[in-house]
């Protein structure tokens, strides 16, 4: 006899992992770094670069999953856009130039 599935439910790890975060991360947008990535418009790499050169701040703009250091990082693309927008304005200093 073959064994059909009549229906399949699959529970996202992101689901259980949400129950379990503060509500300071419930409310936040916390995405795969593919997802990132493409609403950023910026490489995979260049967000791990980003955040190796500690220009990104983990619980922020990014956070791992579990304590280990091989565990799923996620990645806030909002917060990260606001932090790229700050990069990108002049800063006062730089703008005026005394005569």
């Amino acid at each position: 006899m073959p064994f059909t599935v009549s229906r399949l439910i699959i529970i996202p790890k992101i689901a259980l992992l949400s129950v379990e975060m503060s509500s300071q991360f419930r409310e936040e947008s916390w995405v795969s770094i593919g997802a990132a990535s493409e609403s950023l418009q910026i490489g995979q790499a260049t967000l791990h670069r980003l955040k190796d050169h500690q220009l990104l701040e983990p619980g922020t703009h990014w956070l791992r999953t579990t304590p280990g250091k091989t565990s799923k990082i996620l990645w806030n693309p909002n917060k990260i856009r606001e932090a790229m927008a700050a990069w990108s304005k002049p800063n006062q200093q730089q703008a005026t130039i005394p005569m």
